[in-house]
């Protein structure tokens, strides 16, 4: 008998795993050599986005992040192949986009845990999925607050940043706080979590004195020997390709200019002496830019930005143009065909979707879900029963917009409660269907 049921076993088997979210090895740390990184023994190099709300959201208002908008923005790297997703920096009380909601810091060893423990589920989250995260710690510009909002802590400006002893001793202590902090949900110390691959100093730091990075590098490699640490100011500088607690170089390129040219020059100048990679770029310039950072042997590259689905329905969408959804917008289709040519394998067929999340709704007309990650259409079926039988509404559906109403039912028949069930699809096929929504009294 048993050899009779065993190959029905290994179907069921299959069919549950296809529906799981994809799992990451026992991870091990991203570790340097020259000017390569490497998982094991492997090179370790990327093609891939930031997603810079994945730990607090400004879109359409500043506000904490949901599990699910985590999950699915995190689930959205994986299935392109990222591998690797860049976040953006703490928030500082006082920026143009948080004067009103919380920050992650508030004052000098001031710091909402709430907000620490939405990172805290990002972390997890990325474990859960095999993506490696790179945190900068603090921004050069205003908009979540930065340098110039943490030296205002003290009654002084920017310009007082790098040289007041008493701004820098609060933030080594943001420092500290944030690597060695120990994550709620796993037990595990941020500094000891591979998930981690590397501490950035900031975000497009300009006046930052080389004699800064060399010195924050050296204290972060204290508390995280086994993480890297990147220099944050933009471009390769001749101390940091030297100095052994540097392990990572980046430039971002936005504006005119020949970014494939870029990227070959600064390639240059860390060849044979530090990792480089494409921390940001302006994926409407970048030309052939990709295909050079593959061609060059660079580490990575990293378009700006994506931008996942909205816990109310739709995706979010930013005040700047360059954002882009899974797997709606080309440029997220060409990054992944790119993110498995930068490891020397054939892209794989798509995941298929899970299963997406209809929204309660009064009326027929008015329908909304949560959207699915890598779904391309939706397809939508009414019943005037909960176990049906079930009648075509909508194929093709898509929810690339902000919010609901995503679907309208214009056929509705006047008969109420009317019962609506939904599935994500793509060309791999379909997920399994939503919980059944009763619409109407």
């Amino acid at each position: 008998m048993l050899t009779r049921r065993l190959p029905l076993v290994l179907v069921c088997l299959m069919l549950f795993f296809v529906h799981q979210p994809a799992q990451a090895a026992e991870a091990v740390f991203i570790t340097r050599q020259g000017d390569t990184l490497y998982e094991g023994a492997q090179p370790f190099r990327f093609v891939s986005f930031n997603l810079p709300g994945l730990h607090i959201n400004e879109n359409p208002v500043w506000h904490r992040i949901s599990p699910f908008e985590q999950e699915d923005g995190v689930r959205s790297i994986a299935q392109m192949g990222g591998r690797v997703v860049r976040i953006y920096t703490l928030s500082i009380k006082g920026g143009r986009r948080n004067a009103e909601g919380p920050s992650h810091v508030n004052g000098p060893g001031s710091y909402n845990e709430d907000l620490f423990r939405d990172l805290d589920q990002l972390v997890a989250l990325c474990g859960k999925y095999g993506v490696r995260l790179i945190i900068p710690f603090i921004d050069e510009w205003q908009w979540w607050g930065g340098i110039d909002e943490f030296s205002r802590f003290h009654g002084k400006t920017k310009k007082d940043f790098y040289t007041d002893p008493d701004i820098q001793k609060d933030f080594r202590a943001l420092v500290r706080h944030l690597v060695t902090r120990v994550n709620t949900l796993t037990g595990v110390a941020y500094c000891d979590d591979p998930t981690i691959m590397a501490w950035e100093s900031g975000n497009e730091l300009r006046d930052d004195p080389e004699a800064w990075v060399l010195s924050l590098g050296a204290y972060v490699k204290s508390l995280a020997p086994r993480q890297l640490f990147q220099d944050g100011h933009c471009g390769p500088r001749e101390a940091c390709l030297s100095d052994p607690n540097i392990d990572l170089t980046t430039s971002h390129y936005y504006g005119e200019g020949d970014y494939v040219e870029m990227a070959r020059r600064d390639r240059a100048l860390t060849r044979g002496r530090k990792p480089f990679y494409v921390g940001e770029y302006d994926p409407r310039r970048a030309g052939d830019l990709v295909n050079e950072v593959i061609a060059n042997g660079s580490t990575g590259v990293l378009a700006w930005s994506l931008r996942g689905h909205t816990r109310v329905g739709g995706f979010f969408f930013h005040s700047d143009p360059l954002f882009y959804h899974w797997p709606l917008s080309p440029l997220t289709r060409q990054i992944r065909s790119a993110a498995y040519k930068i490891q020397g394998l054939e892209e794989p067929p798509l995941e298929i979707p899970p299963s997406p999340e209809l929204l309660p709704s009064h009326s027929p007309r008015e329908l909304t879900w949560r959207g699915s990650a890598g779904a391309e259409s939706y397809r939508l079926e009414r019943a005037l029963s909960p176990d049906g039988p079930w009648t075509l509404v909508h194929d093709k559906l898509t929810d690339k917009r902000f919010g609901g109403p995503l679907a309208d039912d214009e056929q509705a028949p006047a008969q109420h409660p009317l019962y609506y069930r939904l599935r994500a699809e793509n060309s791999s096929g379909h997920s399994p269907w939503s919980a059944v929504l009763r619409c109407g009294n």
